[in-house]
């Protein structure tokens, strides 16, 4: 399951740790990080890139932060969302590929004439 979320756009870290909220329904990041074995440090930066990205949210009880996934459905509007922006930026992407590839230009040069001509055009 985690490569399927990592190929969907998450890093391995927060495709372990959304999953592991998934199976959790809450936790705290020091449960997170125990159950996923991945450093509280560095739970608490994936936490916060999964909140930007709508795939948690978290609540206060008792002054202390319970993260939860949100919806598994969330993750296909993320992926809709990149989509369509790489579709509006596309057509200037390949405009611009397409001028760079026509301006390049192969020669080949065959023998010791093909040589000759080389030496005598490049200096």
């Amino acid at each position: 399951m985690y490569e399927q979320l990592a190929e969907a756009g998450l890093t391995k870290a927060e495709a372990r740790i959304y999953a592991a909220l998934v199976d959790a329904g809450k936790a705290q990041a020091g449960a997170i990080s125990r159950k996923t074995g991945i450093h509280r440090r560095n739970v608490y930066d994936a936490l916060e890139r999964l909140v930007e990205k709508g795939l948690c949210s978290f609540i206060r009880e008792n002054n202390k932060r319970y993260y939860m996934a949100s919806e598994p459905r969330k993750l296909l509007e993320a992926m809709d969302a990149r989509k369509e922006a790489l579709l509006s930026i596309l057509p200037e992407l390949e405009a611009k590929f397409n001028a760079v590839k026509q301006k390049q230009e192969t020669q080949f040069y065959k023998g010791t004439e093909g040589i000759r001509g080389y030496l005598m055009t490049s200096f």
